[in-house]
């Protein structure tokens, strides 16, 4: 999509998360200890909603599990290729996210990126920027810019 819309190489594109167009989208959290995680099965619960239940969210748990840096060595080419890059755009991110599920991404772009001034640009959608700024800002990025919309027609 970025490559239709914005009309970029894919050479400047990295889908850390797969493509819709190729079928392959990693959706899910890295937090391990939701991973680890895991509910009681007791097959001798006389409930078998609280047994059944159990066992979904135990799958789900599982199967929503995102090794962020297996995707970053998977894709440790395209890290390589941006270390003398000025601007790096971050579009359609939830900005909550930075503490947690992405956080392994930003710290990598931001160790392998040699400029101290990168500019940083960040189109999101309504969500309050402060504490996502001071984040950037802990991991390196010192001049960043938040570009927000209510509503975008692409």
């Amino acid at each position: 999509m970025l490559e239709e819309c914005y009309k970029l190489s894919l050479n400047k594109i990295c889908h850390i998360h797969g493509s819709y167009i190729n079928n392959n989208m990693v959706l899910g959290h890295n937090n391990v200890d939701v991973y680890k995680q895991l509910l009681d099965v007791d097959d001798n619960e006389l409930d078998v909603r609280i047994t059944s239940g159990n066992k979904i969210m135990n799958k789900s748990n599982r199967t929503s599990f995102k090794n962020s840096n297996k995707y970053i060595e998977e894709n440790i080419e395209f890290f390589n290729r941006i270390s003398n890059v000025t601007e790096v755009i971050i579009i359609g991110h939830s900005l909550n996210a930075l503490s947690g599920v992405d956080r392994d991404y930003y710290t990598k772009i931001r160790k392998i990126i040699k400029n101290d001034n990168i500019k940083v640009t960040v189109i999101y959608y309504k969500e309050n920027t402060d504490d996502y700024k001071q984040e950037l800002n802990d991991l390196g990025f010192k001049n960043v810019n938040f570009f927000g919309y209510d509503y975008i027609e692409i």
